[in-house]
């Protein structure tokens, strides 16, 4: 079967901030993990044989692995390298989850009777009235 696991790089000092500052540069390069430090979870995700109850992984020391991470230590904290925990989800999600296995359900089988024109509107269409 198919298997998804979110993964969390966290606060990572990568190319993406080339555009900002000096200032924020050096304050990124203290505070932000490292690219390599960055990818452990995302190499983590596609190699370890997790569990089939893990979903969420981020790489920061938590001081509770059952519950949902407190938010800051979501976004930095001390890098252990990869830590499964319970995802912090809205209390929405189930619903979510359930419209979008239904777009994806309808849009599947009827793949074939899209024609090519309509098919950029026509998955737009279905979530809005989905959702």
């Amino acid at each position: 079967g198919i298997r998804s696991i979110t993964v969390n790089p966290g606060a990572v000092n990568s190319d993406v901030w080339r555009g900002s500052p000096l200032w924020k540069k050096i304050l990124y390069k203290v505070l932000f993990l490292s690219t390599w430090q960055g990818c452990h979870t995302s190499v983590a995700a596609i190699v370890e044989d997790w569990k089939r109850d893990v979903s969420y992984l981020q790489p920061y020391w938590l001081p509770s692995l059952n519950k949902p991470a407190f938010p800051p230590f979501e976004m930095m904290g001390p890098f252990v390298g990869c830590r499964a925990t319970a995802p912090r989800l809205s209390p929405e999600a189930q619903d979510y989850a359930k419209a979008l296995w239904r777009v994806c359900s309808q849009v599947m089988s009827s793949t074939a009777q899209i024609d090519m024109p309509n098919m950029k509107e026509q998955p737009l269409t279905t979530i809005q009235n989905e959702l």
